[in-house]
This record gives structure tokens, C-alpha cells and sequence, in this order.
């Protein structure tokens, strides 16, 4: 059982550290988890992840229905792109009933220099995101290994910058505490 405790290391994703930014992962159980990784993470970063405003918004691919979640939280904009490619795992995970098991979002605020927890908040997944990831994500395990497909689309978003990228993209729920 992996425990996770502020001030303790992040449990998982071991080879993340010394880089920045957020990371989705969806356990066995159904469980979902966003760390997010800062490099000198400031006071007003980590009160942000623990009790800001939270907003998501997708910018989405009409034909394929691969989606890129954005995610900002509170007042100083800590903004943030989340990549999924559920036909990666070959666990079980591949299979659209594990992602409908849970709607808690487990969120960290991870110091990128060492891997420790800062930061801990638990908020419930809106249902109108849970319902474009649960969409997007049965229509790409449909379409089976559609990894380069969905990266070669992910890295031709990236010639946009992260604000552009928000803009572009469609508005989908707000958390206001959680």
C-alpha cells in the first residue's frame, strides 16, 4: 500500500524528479492522481494547490476525439497541461470500467529538487470533465495502440504556448474549494 504524507517523498513516479509540471496517473483501483511537480515550490504554490480555485478547461480533436486537459489553480495562474494515453497500461487499466470507479481527484504538490510532498488536497472530480475524459478516453481504447497517433497531436499543440493553449481551449468546470 503506497502511503502518502506531506513532507514524505511522492511514492510514485520515482524518475520524475528535477522536472517540472503535472502529471495524471489513474491506479488499478480506479483512483486518480495529480503531483505536481515545482522547483522551489513557493508558499503562495502550495496554498494554491491546497485551497485555490481550480479550473479545467480541454482542448479537443473533433475527428479523433483525443482531448488535452489544461488545469489552473488559484490567483497567481498556476497553470497546467495533462496528457492521458489510457492505451498505455496493459494492466487491466485498458479497460473503461476501472476510470468510472472513483471521482476523487488526489492532488500533491511535490518539490521537484527532491521528490518531497508539500501539499495535499482531495477534491471530487466534475462531473462534466469526469464525462469528456470518460468519452475521450473509451473512444481511444476503441481505437486500440493509438500512442504516436495521440503524441505526434499532443506535440503539434505544444507550438502553442500555455496561455495560447488556454484560450484556445473550451471552458468545462470550476472547483471553488474542495
Amino acid at each position: 500500500m503506497l502511503e502518502f504524507k506531506i513532507g514524505a517523498p511522492f511514492p510514485m513516479f520515482k524518475n520524475y524528479q528535477k522536472r517540472e509540471g503535472a502529471v495524471l496517473e489513474v491506479s488499478k483501483e480506479g483512483g486518480y492522481f495529480l503531483p505536481i511537480y515545482l522547483h522551489g515550490i513557493l508558499p503562495e504554490e502550495i496554498n494554491a494547490i491546497k485551497t485555490g480555485t481550480i479550473e479545467f478547461r480541454i482542448y479537443e480533436d473533433s475527428n479523433t476525439g483525443f482531448i488535452l486537459t489544461l488545469v489552473r489553480m488559484g490567483k497567481k495562474s498556476l497553470t497546467f497541461e495533462i496528457v492521458f494515453d489510457p492505451t498505455l497500461y496493459k494492466d487491466g487499466r485498458a479497460d473503461i470500467s476501472v476510470y468510472k470507479k472513483s471521482n476523487i481527484l488526489n492532488i500533491y504538490g511535490i518539490e521537484s529538487q527532491n521528490n518531497i510532498i508539500q501539499c495535499m488536497r482531495a477534491v471530487a472530480i466534475p462531473p462534466a470533465l469526469q464525462e469528456k475524459w470518460l468519452k475521450s478516453w473509451a473512444k481511444m481504447l476503441s481505437m486500440g495502440n493509438c500512442n504516436k497517433q495521440y503524441m505526434d497531436w499532443i506535440f503539434r499543440l505544444y507550438r502553442f504556448d500555455l496561455n495560447t493553449l488556454w484560450s484556445y481551449s473550451t471552458y468545462v468546470a470550476k472547483i471553488i474549494r474542495g
